[in-house]
């Protein structure tokens, strides 16, 4: 624990348990009249050796010489990879409570923060250097068990996404149940302070301490439900963005290595579309994925503790949820189909938009703006016609689910004082009923209105994984066509501090660049092997083979190309335009089929 960066939370959270006991042994022993006893001094020395204990053990370590010592520091300014961020030193009460973020706030009010100011403090899980090799490795290795499956499985990209988040579920699950626990919990304390008041005015009222301890019970409730939901979205936020950097990294590794035929399918322009915008896509969805448990959780808490004031009067409100669940999943299909109509109108003009600034200056030359413009509205008309779409749609769904809760409530409430009682009586219409079924009808508001929201994450995450898988999966450079032969106790390359050696290179005959009779295409073989005609009859089978062989040789770009550049050498290739020059160069950098 001495060379930890931060303090442990298993002896910090041993000793706030032990203060917590304590204190009820303490008050225990105050009200049995106890207080002249050894046993009551024994605790209040073990109270406040405990105490102090809490004190050494929540002080900064980065004020201690090991720290000091060995924290990485250095003269220039820079900040070494390795060393610990400040939420990596935070105690856990430092952690709960975000205040070791409280520098940074400080210093932001004082003065404009700088890139020195802010510097090491993102989590390394976030890290690209951390998260890509991470994401690539699950993702490759996803498809290499499909592969091994014979084709029956397909891969899923939404699978691997999920699978990323690992042990980080299991927090992320147990502090949303227990932020729904401690929401629902506080009605629970309503109730019994309601009923505290209702006994206060006889003559058996119960003791006032009770009241009391019952108001810091529901406060304490809310500061637990609220320190559990700032970790929730600090956790998911973690992991979200780890999946981000990582896909993101992913993308662009993917875009250096696409064979000539995916690059025509993969315009610069979708490639800056995933990154951007699915890639963020993502990241909310998995905000947002917790609450695909917790949700369903908190409506059947909800609703057990409506029956035990409402009793079966309760079921009418949930008979509204079940009778509008159709509708839900009609809505969902809409939205969908306008997403990816949406992004489709995107790509569309990111690309026309990206070829017109690419050759702006024969646009420009030739006086072709308006008709570029117009058919850059088209597709500009097209997506905000969806965009309205789908806007139009979500607000649809919020209106729906907001005001279902008070739709429930007040249909519930209705049938209660109608058949509510014993015996289908009226039932009794209590300010205690009242106020706690609106609390719980309210708390209900929460967990409903977010099925919207799920909804739209949800299928804003499947359409993005989908897109950036099919981008996955395309086409790569074959990487093995280029044979490269690096000798590296080749004493003739060139150095920083023998740049003279450059020009013997060439001695012996060395050569650096070999081609022997190359045949490169912009197609791969299967796809002129398919664009080839396949009916034959013996009365033109002559004719037909002279032309398949005469189709197949145009559709080479580059036949029987022999080649050889000595180290040191200056070569120059002349020739037309369209004769090939730049082709050459693609296909010494493997970027054509051979």
């Amino acid at each position: 624990n001495e060379y930890n960066p931060r303090s442990s939370a298993y002896i910090f959270s041993f000793i706030i348990l032990n203060i917590i006991t304590t204190s009820i042994n303490i008050r225990t022993l105050h009200q049995l009249t106890m207080t002249s006893q050894s046993q009551f001094i024994a605790f209040c020395v073990y109270f406040g050796s405990i105490v102090i204990g809490l004190v050494f053990e929540s002080w900064p370590r980065s004020f201690s010489p090991h720290h000091q010592q060995n924290s990485g520091n250095t003269t220039n300014g820079s900040i070494p990879s390795e060393q610990s961020t400040s939420y990596e030193r935070a105690n856990l009460f430092s952690r709960l409570s975000f205040h070791y973020m409280q520098k940074i706030i400080s210093l932001g009010y004082r003065q404009q923060i700088q890139i020195e100011d802010i510097a090491n403090m993102m989590p390394h899980p976030i890290l690209t250097a951390q998260s890509h090799p991470f994401m690539d490795h699950t993702w490759k290795s996803h498809l290499q068990n499909c592969r091994n499956r014979n084709g029956d499985h397909q891969p899923s990209l939404t699978w691997i996404v999920l699978k990323a988040g690992g042990k980080l579920w299991i927090p992320i699950i147990a502090l949303t149940l227990l932020e729904s626990v401690a929401d629902y919990i506080q009605p629970i304390f309503l109730d019994a302070i309601l009923n505290f008041i209702a006994d206060f005015s006889k003559e058996a009222s119960q003791d006032v301490s009770l009241g009391i301890i019952l108001a810091f019970a529901m406060f304490f409730a809310a500061v637990v439900g609220a320190i559990a939901s700032g970790q929730v979205l600090q956790l998911s936020k973690i992991y979200g963005l780890r999946v981000k950097a990582g896909l993101a990294s992913m993308i662009y590794r993917k875009s250096l290595r696409l064979s000539p035929r995916a690059r025509r399918e993969a315009t610069v322009g979708e490639i800056s579309n995933h990154m951007a915008v699915d890639v963020t896509r993502v990241c909310e969805g998995i905000s947002q994925a917790a609450m695909i448990i917790s949700s369903p959780f908190e409506i059947a808490v909800g609703m057990w503790l409506l029956y035990r004031q409402l009793g079966p009067s309760c079921f009418t409100g949930l008979g509204v949820v079940i009778l509008i669940t159709p509708v839900q999943g009609w809505i969902a299909g809409v939205l969908a189909r306008a997403k990816d109509k949406k992004l489709e109108a995107m790509d569309g003009r990111v690309r026309l938009l990206t070829e017109l600034l690419s050759g702006i200056k024969i646009v420009k030359l030739y006086a072709w703006e308006r008709p570029f413009a117009e058919r850059l509205n088209v597709y500009r008309t097209k997506e905000l016609k969806h965009v309205v779409h789908m806007g139009a749609t979500i607000a649809f769904m919020m209106i729906m689910f907001t005001s279902l809760p008070n739709l429930m409530a007040l249909l519930s409430l209705t049938v209660y004082s109608l058949v509510g009682g014993p015996g289908g009586s009226n039932g009794n219409m209590s300010p205690q009923v009242v106020f706690v079924s609106i609390t719980l009808f309210n708390r209900l508001a929460k967990p409903i209105g977010r099925v919207s929201v799920i909804i739209n994450q949800a299928i804003s995450l499947l359409v993005a994984t989908k897109r950036i898988q099919k981008f996955l999966l395309q086409e790569e450079l074959d990487e093995s066509q280029i044979e490269f032969d690096v000798d590296s106790n080749d004493k003739h390359l060139p150095t920083k501090e023998h740049p003279e050696k450059v020009a013997l290179d060439h001695v012996g005959g060395h050569a650096a660049i070999q081609m022997t009779n190359s045949v490169f295409s912009w197609e791969s073989a299967e796809a002129i092997d398919a664009s080839l005609p396949t009916s034959k009859t013996d009365s033109t089978l002559s004719t037909l083979a002279k032309d398949e062989s005469s189709t197949t040789e145009n559709r080479y770009t580059l036949t029987n190309i022999n080649l050889q550049v000595n180290r040191g050498d200056l070569t120059i290739v002349m020739g037309k335009i369209g004769q090939g020059k730049s082709s050459l160069i693609s296909a010494l950098i493997g970027d054509m089929y051979k």
